[in-house]
């Protein structure tokens, strides 16, 4: 019986680092191997980016899941579910600070003055924000990047986000880069 538990144990065990290595794997591919420096659980979170309107200043990522901190954008105007319901406007952006058990979110907007429920059903007119002004950012795998070489663990904070949601950073000792 114990045997049994122990080869179940390693199984989940080798199960939970192929899922890591394969969302590092992905997120490696995202913004030229530049990301905001993580925990495995922010590797587990990776899914593709995108900005899907050229109006946009933030690059985002669809949801597959929301976890408490991950700031929002609205993607499309539409009315919050909360008891006094607010209209919430394409562009704003919130931070969650609360799910419940049914998958809603309690999230934080900063153009409104008290937090907004969004029903799981309208979450995706919500979108992740995946770079943002201020953020640090760390070379995950070397890189060229026109005639300049990035090293693995080069850093850098982000400086501009275009409506495209190309990031202009600032690296350490190389100087702004787009």
């Amino acid at each position: 019986f114990k045997l049994a538990e122990a080869e179940e144990a390693a199984a989940k065990e080798a199960a939970a680092e192929l899922a890591k290595a394969e969302a590092a794997e992905a997120c490696s591919a995202q913004a030229d191997a530049v990301e905001p420096p993580s925990s495995a659980l922010e590797a587990e979170k990776a899914v593709e980016t995108y900005s899907d309107d050229e109006d946009d200043d933030f690059e985002v990522m669809d949801l597959d899941e929301l976890f408490v901190d991950d700031m929002i954008v609205v993607r499309e105007d539409f009315i919050s579910d909360s008891d006094e319901p607010e209209e919430l406007l394409r562009g704003q952006r919130g931070v969650i600070v609360e799910i419940d058990g049914d998958g809603d979110a309690y999230i934080r907007f900063r153009e409104h003055r008290k937090k907004q429920w969004v029903y799981s059903e309208n979450l995706h007119l919500l979108a992740k924000v995946v770079f943002d002004v201020r953020d640090a950012v760390v070379v995950r795998r070397s890189f060229d990047s026109g005639a300049l070489r990035l090293r693995q663990r080069q850093r850098g904070v982000v400086r501009r986000v275009d409506p495209g949601g190309d990031v202009l950073i600032d690296f350490d000792n190389i100087g702004e880069m787009w």
